[in-house]
């Protein structure tokens, strides 16, 4: 007998948000905590590294949703070593919710993934945090490199919630 764990309906979701949007996705690696899918659109080739969380951070409010993911090293080497000049590079987080109801995928290129993340190559691990704002069009995006307010001004990266304006 076959059994689905937690991860396969996260990830499943994510699929379903591909084949929906008439992309081509084949699963190039997994392991416990994240998946690497390939994905083929009329006009590019994607690696994309995945990642999901099952629910919102406390903290998280009837407009305002957060969820932080967290990398070690040996994650961030891998979603380096993903770079082979043929594919562009994408992280794909899936922000889940209570009873996954509402809940979204944001798909981040690896410049700005880096530029929110890395502070230096030596760090011991690396964080990152998703925010949305209802009724905006993108999600804020900040993390161990990147503060989201300076001097009291946001400072976050804006992902399009259309994960189809960087799926190109």
């Amino acid at each position: 007998m076959s059994k689905l764990q937690k991860a396969d309906f996260y990830y499943g979701a994510f699929l379903s948000i591909l084949l929906n949007g008439n992309t081509i996705p084949a699963l190039f690696e997994e392991t416990k905590n994240r998946r690497i899918y390939s994905i083929m659109t009329n006009v590019s080739e994607y690696k994309v590294y995945t990642k999901y969380a099952s629910k919102c951070d406390s903290g998280s409010g009837e407009d305002v949703s957060k969820w932080s993911f967290s990398f070690d090293y040996t994650e961030i080497d891998r979603i380096n070593r993903l770079k082979d000049g043929k594919n562009e590079i994408l992280i794909a987080f899936i922000l889940g919710k209570e009873n996954m109801v509402d809940s979204e995928a944001c798909l981040i290129p690896f410049k700005e993934f880096i530029e929110a993340t890395v502070i230096n190559g030596n760090a011991l691990s690396y964080r990152i945090r998703i925010m949305s704002k209802k009724n905006s069009t993108y999600f804020n995006v900040y993390g161990s490199n990147l503060a989201d307010k300076v001097n009291g001004r946001d400072n976050t990266l804006k992902i399009p919630r259309d994960i189809f304006k960087i799926l190109k």
